[in-house]
């Protein structure tokens, strides 16, 4: 039997408190509003999905691969909002507007498949929609990780053509953020 006073859980819990913390203080900064609120819900979904993880293995969870599912739906939501990151960093006063939420359909879906999941006890539906939900994600999270290196790379590209110096413009910190959440995608 799993228990849920292990160490690992307690490294994750604090793992997950410190994500909710400082993303509660990064939603209140005053400068770069955009890009500090779309992070803090990023660390917001990210630590719900560390949450997700211990409750299951600790046998919390009555489903044993149910957070699979719900974190692979929780992804689905996050991929566009890495994308959105990367845009809000890159473009100076970006502005968003109600055609951006189509980019949050893919979650929709991906939700509707969850709760579909909740009233539909066959084992072979269950099965059905998890491998849905397990493509959909795949496909989402691959487009949304494309689309914002090629933001990433076409603002490297304009400030090279447009600043003779751009020594104190580094990049790097968040093509790591995006190949992280590649790999913990993986």
């Amino acid at each position: 039997m799993n228990s849920f006073f292990t160490f690992n859980n307690a490294i994750l819990i604090i793992g997950a408190i410190q994500g909710f913390v400082l993303g509660a203080l990064l939603f209140n900064r005053k400068n770069n509003i955009n890009a500090n609120r779309i992070m803090s819900v990023l660390l917001f979904l990210f630590s719900i999905s560390i949450l997700l993880h211990v409750f299951s293995h600790s046998g919390i969870l009555p489903i044993y691969d149910f957070h699979k599912i719900l974190i692979s739906a929780i992804y689905v939501l996050a991929a566009p909002l890495i994308y959105f990151y990367v845009k809000a960093l890159t473009i100076p006063l970006i502005s968003f507007s109600k055609k951006d939420f189509t980019h949050f359909i893919p979650f929709a879906g991906t939700l509707l498949l969850v709760l579909s999941l909740l009233f539909n006890k066959s084992p072979e539906m269950y099965l059905f929609i998890k491998e849905a939900i397990f493509i959909v994600s795949f496909l989402v999270i691959a487009a949304y990780i494309i689309t914002a290196n090629r933001v990433l790379f076409t603002y490297g590209s304009m400030l090279k053509n447009n600043y003779s110096s751009i020594e104190r413009i580094n990049l790097l910190w968040l093509r790591i953020f995006i190949f992280c959440f590649t790999i913990l995608w993986t």
